[in-house]
C-alpha cells in the first residue's frame, strides 16, 4: 500500500475497480497506481481523456452520474498526488515497499500483492507511453537501453520471482548468487523508480524550452471559439476530468477556483440579470 494517498480514495477506488461488474480492461488499484505513476513521470504532457480509457475502460460502468463525480474525482486526486510528488521530487512517498525478503518475494502469492501489480501497472503504463519515450530520448540523443534499461530491468525482476530467475539465469557470472541479484534490486527499487521520474520530468522540461513562445504541443496556437448555451453540450466524464486536472494541477494559485466553485460561478453569471 501506499502511505501517501488518502484511505477515503483508496477504499472508494479499490471498491469501484474491483467491483465484479467492471470490465475485464479495467485495473485494479494497485495496477492503477502503478499506471497513473507512469503516467506523470512521462517525458510528454498525457492529459486525462487519454488515459482515462486505460484505467477505466472505455465504458465506464457508473451506477449514476454522482458515482462518476466521486470516482473521477477520486482518480483525479490520486493522479495529483502522485504529480505533485514528482514535482517536488519526493518520489519515494508515493511508492510501495520492496518484497522484504527472499521469503516474502518467493511465497507464492507474491505476484497478487500490492507491489507486484503496481509494477505491473506500471509496465502497462511505461509501454503504452513508448513511442513518447522513445521520441523523447532520440531528441536528447540518449540511448534507451542506457538510460532506462536498469530501470526496467529492476522493476522486472521485483515484478515475479519467475522473472527474476529468468534474469539470473541469463547472466554471465557464475558466482552471483540469486540472493545476491536479490538484495542488489530490492535495494536499488526505489532508486530507479526516482531516476525514472526524474528522467522523464527532465525530458519534459527541455521539449518545453523548445517549443516556440505561445505554442502548445506539436508548436499550434489555439484561441477559445464563442457558442451560445443553447448549443452547448453537458460536459462528458473525460471534460470534467480534463478540466479538473486543469484546475487542480499542482502549484496552480491557491485563488484558483476548484471544478465545483467554477461550475457555481458561471451558473451565477448566465443567471444574473442584464
Amino acid at each position: 500500500m501506499i502511505d501517501g494517498i488518502a484511505p477515503k480514495d483508496v477504499e472508494l477506488l479499490t471498491a469501484f475497480l474491483g467491483h465484479e461488474d467492471r470490465m475485464p480492461e479495467c485495473l485494479g488499484f494497485p495496477e492503477a497506481c502503478g499506471f497513473l505513476f507512469s503516467i506523470v513521470s512521462a517525458p510528454t504532457l498525457v492529459k486525462p481523456h487519454e488515459w482515462l480509457p486505460n484505467l477505466l475502460g472505455d465504458e465506464p460502468a457508473f451506477g449514476e452520474v454522482a458515482e462518476a463525480n466521486e470516482v473521477l474525482q477520486a482518480v483525479m486526486r490520486v493522479y495529483n498526488q502522485l504529480n505533485s510528488a514528482v514535482l517536488e521530487e519526493n518520489v519515494a512517498a508515493i511508492l510501495p515497499p520492496p518484497p522484504a525478503d527472499l521469503a516474502e518475494y518467493s511465497a507464492p502469492d507474491w505476484e497478487k500483492s500490492f507491489t507486484s501489480r503496481w509494477i505491473t501497472g506500471f509496465f502497462d503504463g511505461h509501454e503504452w507511453l513508448d513511442s513518447s519515450w522513445t521520441e523523447a530520448l532520440m531528441r536528447a540523443r540518449l540511448d534507451t537501453q542506457e538510460a532506462l534499461g536498469g530501470i526496467e530491468l529492476n522493476f522486472d525482476v521485483m515484478e515475479s520471482q519467475i522473472n527474476g530467475r529468468l534474469v539470473w539465469k541469463e547472466m554471465s557470472d557464475p558466482d552471483l548468487t540469486f540472493q545476491q541479484l536479490f538484495d542488489d534490486l530490492r535495494g536499488d527499487f526505489k532508486a530507479c523508480a526516482v531516476n525514472y521520474a526524474a528522467l522523464g520530468r527532465r525530458l519534459y522540461l527541455q521539449a518545453l524550452e523548445k517549443e516556440p513562445s505561445g505554442s502548445g504541443a506539436g508548436g499550434s496556437t489555439h484561441t477559445a471559439s464563442t457558442r451560445s448555451a443553447s448549443t452547448a453540450p453537458a460536459l462528458g466524464p473525460t471534460e470534467i476530468a480534463d478540466l479538473t486536472a486543469f484546475l487542480t494541477q499542482a502549484r496552480r494559485s491557491e485563488d484558483a477556483f476548484t471544478y465545483h466553485q467554477l461550475r457555481g460561478f458561471l451558473f451565477a453569471v448566465v443567471t444574473a440579470p442584464d
